[in-house]
């Protein structure tokens, strides 16, 4: 941890041992608010490549990355330790991201299938770019080396690969709320206008953090 509010989450880990092995970032709360950014943590995942000198490099930089250096100045290479960079954040809620019942598609059994109307706002994207340009300055401030983003973060637009952009662990969408008009179940969990019909789970939360939704729960 340091006096800029950055946190490195990993059991046994020294600033210059962040080349090996995966790890987390952790932005305090009052660092993001202070940016206009809501709550995000950055995981670090090492880059893996396939060929026997590759997975030589990839072995080199888990137990010892401060060899790279040393090989490159031997062999005239450029190998680095490097990282993927994912980021987990929470999102703004929207009154536009919701579940609805589709008009054009059926079940088997003539039902209509469930549809996900999803989308990223602007808080979002400002959101992951803060949390990205934060890790970034710490890494280069540290001396733990320097990150690189994707045109699509820089520009603060959707990614070309939405695959990787959801978590798959969506709540909110029968949101706890006195008002019929603006939610789903009321304080007691109960489905507005129904007697004995209620929703336990996520799924009433107003609004979530950047972790798994389940798991914060049960906790």
């Amino acid at each position: 941890h340091d006096n800029s509010g950055i946190a490195i989450v990993r059991e046994g880990i020294n600033q210059g041992q962040l080349r090996a092995g995966a790890f987390s970032v952790s932005v305090e709360r009052d660092v993001l608010l202070q940016h206009g950014a809501l709550n995000a943590a950055i995981r670090l995942h090492p880059i893996r490549n396939d060929g026997l000198e590759a997975q030589m490099k990839n072995g080199i930089c888990d137990v010892a990355p401060e060899m790279i250096d040393l090989m490159n100045s031997m062999r005239g290479s450029n190998a680095t330790c490097g990282h993927t960079v994912r980021i987990a954040w929470e999102q703004e809620p929207d009154i536009a991201t919701r579940i609805a019942l589709s008009e054009t598609s059926r079940d088997s059994f003539g039902n209509p299938r469930a549809h996900l109307f999803w989308r990223k706002t602007a808080q979002d994207y400002h959101t992951v770019k803060v949390a990205f340009e934060l890790t970034g300055a710490y890494l280069a401030r540290s001396g733990n080396g320097a990150a690189r983003a994707n045109p699509h973060l820089i520009e603060m637009v959707t990614s070309p690969d939405e695959a990787k952009t959801g978590g798959h662990h969506h709540m909110g969408s029968t949101r706890m709320s006195a008002s019929a008009a603006q939610c789903v179940v009321n304080s007691d969990l109960r489905i507005h206008g129904m007697a004995n019909a209620y929703v336990a789970g996520s799924s009433v939360f107003t609004r979530g953090g950047h972790t798994n939704p389940t798991l914060s729960i049960v906790q």
